[in-house]
């Protein structure tokens, strides 16, 4: 069977919510590989926070310095970063082997390896999402699960959810023995921890780790998925081996019989790795093959749950985790200003979105991330987004567009198209995501306010520091400023240092 990648272009990603609707027919017979950004909701730090961590641990022992005075200098995330970034014998820091090499480097020891991940990983709870995924697996309806995390979310969501008798059956390196019979005996439901679990010392984080899977635990996963289709959440594509082992489900008589989806963020790009497995998924056959794009775990399990039908006790042990909703109109603030920092109002409405986006054509080879790359290089005023069909859409000035993306191949068209963001049933994920992005964008000109870096991929907006060189910025803040007193200033943070903080809010 020939599974190398058809000569065709991308297709178009499809929309959470019609995805989910043939899902739900679906979801008996499939499974579930989960990543790290599946428990990034949670305060799980992903892989990027535990290789920044390794580094500083590095750095700070390679140069005889305290860790106190290093987190004290607030670019020191960048200038560790370059410090290791190819050098002294690791790969660079965008090299899928960095991972597995900075943890060998600092750690040689595995027991080491798995203290430093047991003390990062542990005393977080399962978000929402979690459980709600744990309520499909109380019914049946996400029968099989493999992950790639080490901690233990998704055991602490599943059990409680679970009618009294039943229990989840868990395979991990240290149990992989148990894997036949496990498969023979067809246990459900059922967890395989790829990469080990937090509760032995078995957790893998070494290139040679990594690779050499136990072949009992392979084996039974590759099993499992020659009978169910599998749906992919929250993972980078970026470990070897179990891209290796996803590849090689294609050479099965039955790849992924209920098919293959793979979900990301929409302003992520679909990975290379995981691009040509569903390439080399639809020249095999398999059916159905999608590309989703979600805002993360939570707005996919949100829409899931929705095209479900869950018996009222599991809606009731869901509701229990289910946050207390605040709409109801809430007064100015007033009174006496308490200390840094406050919740000072919830919700403000929009009146309003645009209804339309100019039209860019563009080669379908062309990453999206390479174009915004291209824009920010230039300073150009714009943002963009391919809305699902492949149409490449955006706000922004045209000659800035034009000077940024010509040498792209990409031509700024006088034609506009409908979004239709406000009045229908199915809001495309990707057109809220390009108006989010221009709001914030917009908002960020106002006087007082600038765009800062994104929190969980959220727009956030905070209030400028007030600059005697900037007057009409203290002049614009002066009402909020009566309202609610300071809206910026400094801490005092390690080694004494002054850090700066501003009131912000965050755009969902």
């Amino acid at each position: 069977m020939d599974t190398s990648p058809p000569a065709t272009s991308r297709v178009a990603p499809l929309p959470v919510r019609t995805f989910t609707r043939g899902f739900a027919l679906r979801a008996p017979q499939t499974a579930w590989l989960l990543g790290a950004g599946a428990s990034a909701d949670a305060g799980v730090p992903t892989a990027g926070h535990l290789v920044d961590e390794l580094l500083a641990i590095l750095y700070c022992s390679d140069n005889g310095l305290a860790r106190d005075v290093l987190d004290a200098d607030p670019r020191s995330r960048d200038r560790v970063r370059d410090f290791y970034n190819g050098t002294y014998d690791l790969p660079p820091i965008n090299h899928n082997s960095f991972y597995s090499a900075i943890f060998e480097r600092v750690y040689p020891d595995r027991d080491a390896r798995a203290r430093f991940v047991d003390a990062q990983l542990s005393g977080h709870l399962p978000h929402l999402g979690q459980h709600q995924l744990a309520a499909l697996v109380a019914v049946g309806l996400a029968p099989v699960l493999l992950t790639t995390n080490f901690d233990t979310l998704l055991e602490d969501s599943i059990r409680p959810m679970l009618p009294i008798g039943e229990r989840l059956t868990l395979l991990e390196p240290e149990s992989a023995s148990r894997a036949p019979f496990t498969l023979a005996t067809d246990a459900r439901p059922l967890l395989l921890k790829i990469h080990g679990d937090l509760g032995a010392v078995t957790v893998k984080n070494t290139t040679a780790e990594l690779t050499a899977h136990d072949v009992q635990l392979r084996d039974a996963a590759l099993n499992l998925l020659g009978r169910y289709g599998l749906i992919v959440v929250g993972y980078s594509g970026r470990d070897p081996a179990v891209m290796r082992m996803l590849r090689e489900v294609l050479h099965l008589p039955n790849p992924f019989p209920a098919g293959l989806t793979w979900v990301h963020r929409p302003e992520d790009t679909l990975p290379d790795e995981a691009a040509d497995l569903l390439a080399a998924a639809r020249a095999a056959g398999v059916e159905p093959v999608h590309e989703v794009e979600a805002a993360g775990m939570l707005e996919l399990m949100t829409e899931v749950e929705r095209a479900v039908t869950l018996p009222a006790p599991i809606r009731e042990k869901l509701g229990e985790h289910r946050p207390v909703l605040l709409r109801h109109a809430a007064p100015t603030p007033s009174g006496p200003v308490g200390e840094y920092p406050q919740l000072r109002l919830a919700v403000l409405p929009l009146l309003d979105l645009p209804g339309e986006a100019r039209l860019l054509e563009a080669p379908g080879s062309v990453p999206l991330g390479v174009l915004r790359q291209a824009l920010r290089q230039h300073r150009a005023r714009a943002v963009l987004a391919r809305q699902a069909g492949g149409q490449l859409v955006a706000f922004g000035e045209d000659a800035g567009m034009h000077e940024a993306l010509a040498e792209h191949g990409v031509r700024v068209t006088s034609d506009t198209v409908p979004l239709a963001v406000t009045g229908k049933r199915e809001p495309d994920s990707v057109v809220m995501g390009l108006v989010a992005e221009a709001l914030a964008r917009g908002l960020g000109r106002t006087r007082g306010i600038t765009e800062v870096l994104r929190s969980g991929q959220r727009h956030q907006l905070r209030a400028r520091d007030p600059r005697s060189d900037r007057p009409e910025d203290t002049a614009a803040l002066a009402p909020l400023h009566d309202v609610v007193g300071d809206v910026s200033g400094t801490l005092r943070g390690p080694g004494r240092a002054n850090l700066p903080w501003a009131e912000a809010v965050t755009l969902r």
